[in-house]
């Protein structure tokens, strides 16, 4: 009695597959979705502007498309999500991440400097605002330890 391997078929395969896409693609938030795919065009359009492959790409590209971002006038927060967009193209096909390239990171490092991020500064809390807080919170049965927590934070 040998096993016999039995293979899936065709259809089968490609409806799984499509399935694993649909799985991927809603790992992310619309928006997100949305910005990523704004700036993998972008990516696409220096990647062909400069004759490189945009997959798998090269850390010495991706440098330059960080550079070129940075003279374009976007501020930190958009060119680290450019950088996300090409690292998760790269992570879904298994391949290696040029984000983590040492001249990458140099090139955000410098760019961080340069420009600089600056944290938003925002107003205390008053002692009423957190009264008002408190007494939001609700007392949630069978939770005591988790609402006396929450109570005791505010």
């Amino acid at each position: 009695m040998a096993n016999e391997i039995q293979l899936m078929p065709a259809e089968e395969l490609a409806r799984l597959h499509s399935n694993l896409v649909s799985l991927i693609d809603e790992s992310l938030a619309p928006a997100t979705r949305k910005a990523y795919s704004d700036d993998w065009e972008r990516w696409l359009d220096f990647a062909e502007a400069v004759g490189t492959v945009p997959i798998p790409a090269m850390p010495e590209a991706v440098a330059l498309f960080v550079a070129h971002l940075e003279d374009a006038g976007l501020k930190v927060p958009t060119i680290e999500r450019a950088m996300a967009a090409i690292a998760k193209a790269h992570e879904v096909k298994q391949l290696d991440n040029p984000r983590l390239h040492p001249l990458v990171k140099l090139a955000l490092k410098g760019i961080r400097r340069r420009i600089g991020v600056r944290p938003a500064q925002v107003d205390a809390l008053t002692p009423a605002q957190i009264r008002r807080m408190a007494r939001a919170l609700p007392d949630t049965p069978g939770k005591e330890l988790r609402s006396l927590r929450d109570h005791v934070l505010m």
